[in-house]
């Protein structure tokens, strides 16, 4: 404080190390830790149903709460906010969907996945960097089909995360599994 900065954070420090320029905004549009779900890609935009993806990224979440009263990681918030916009009702979707177990989210693995049942059916949900995802996923979802997913479809899903990230968004993948416990 005695050189007019104030750090909120103490990991902000770390990055500034890297830091070029700062940008400074009174408004608070920059500084008000807020998130929103701008733009999603499926295999197939026609026919795939954005609402198992906004699923998995809400069952594989610890926010919690409404747009005025919601607590937790902003990225999460955005995506509860998101479920909301494409009508998802999250007490049905939370009351159908039992949490019974949960891996949280760490530097080193880039995920967070967590374990749900629903009417005697588990289901794992992951969440996270779409490069440690596809190290895990031997078949993706295309036009409600699962496929093998093959060396093509990996750059294909790269190339759009990619440009994604070009323009200053931050990419999540989400994956699922069935499994007997």
């Amino acid at each position: 404080s005695k050189r007019n900065a104030i750090i909120r954070k103490l990991s902000a420090v770390e990055t500034l190390g890297s830091v070029n320029i700062i940008c400074s905004d009174k408004t608070g549009t920059l500084t008000q830790n807020r998130m929103k779900v701008t733009k999603y890609y499926l295999p197939n935009d026609k026919n795939d149903d954005p609402r198992l993806l906004a699923k998995a990224m809400i069952l594989c979440s610890d926010a919690t709460g409404s747009n005025e009263q919601a607590t937790g990681d902003p990225t999460e918030i955005a995506l509860l906010q998101w479920g909301d916009e494409l009508q998802i009702n999250r007490a049905l979707l939370y009351a159908d969907n039992q949490r019974k177990a949960e891996l949280p989210f760490d530097s080193k693995r880039k995920l967070m996945s967590t374990l749900t049942e629903e009417k005697n059916i588990y289901t794992v949900h992951t969440k996270g960097a779409l490069d440690e995802l596809m190290e895990r996923c031997s078949h993706v979802l295309v036009n409600g089909e699962i496929i093998e997913l093959s060396k093509q479809n990996e750059e294909h899903y790269r190339k759009i995360a990619e440009e994604m990230s070009d323009q200053s968004m931050r990419v999540l993948g989400a994956a699922y599994k069935k499994v007997n416990s």
